[in-house]
């Protein structure tokens, strides 16, 4: 894991104080989405044991594997953006020089801030409302539904301000090529 948290890291963002500090959190994020993903592989492994040797599964195991599992692709997602593994239309992209390619993806950068800007709003929204009624997910187990609505504007405004900064570098690069 410490091998993929720190090789694969954009030589832009270590420089620079608000990239940094991003990057810094956004690899926090991801290392516990991996200690989440492991917990998950676990506990349903455990989970098929208990139920096939002992006939005695925990009731709660398949819910908790699904928050877990939701956690982590909110905590990742700013990762796989920062390293820009994302899934992209390249098909467009190939067609033009590459200065152009640039401009697409700084433009696409501020395009996907914008998107992810208005995803955090409106999940902070969502989380103040459940917070305001009390929710619980009355599944196996009673769980506070805030705890796993407050994964979805965390991911989002990490992703606004990864898109942010991959846009930043982007523009850098153009005009440094520009000079």
């Amino acid at each position: 894991m410490s091998a993929v948290i720190s090789s694969d890291a954009p030589a832009d963002a270590r420089g620079r104080g608000a990239a940094r500090l991003v990057l810094a959190v956004t690899r926090l994020l991801l290392a516990v989405s991996c200690v989440m993903i492991a917990a998950a592989l676990w506990l349903v492994f455990a989970n098929v044991v208990l139920r096939y040797l002992f006939n005695a599964p925990f009731i709660w195991a398949d819910q908790f594997t699904s928050y877990l599992l939701f956690y982590m692709t909110f905590l990742a997602a700013p990762w796989v953006l920062a390293v820009r593994a994302h899934v992209s239309i390249e098909i467009v992209r190939s067609m033009v020089r590459p200065r152009r390619q640039k401009w697409m993806d700084a433009l696409g950068g501020v395009v996907t801030a914008v998107y992810f800007a208005l995803f955090t709003w409106l999940g902070i929204g969502e989380l103040v409302r459940v917070v305001q009624r009390h929710a619980q997910f009355a599944d196996a187990v009673e769980f506070p539904q805030w705890v796993i609505y407050a994964a979805l504007p965390v991911g989002t405004l990490l992703l606004t301000l990864q898109a942010l900064v991959n846009a930043a570098q982007d523009f850098a690069q153009l005009r440094a090529s520009h000079d």
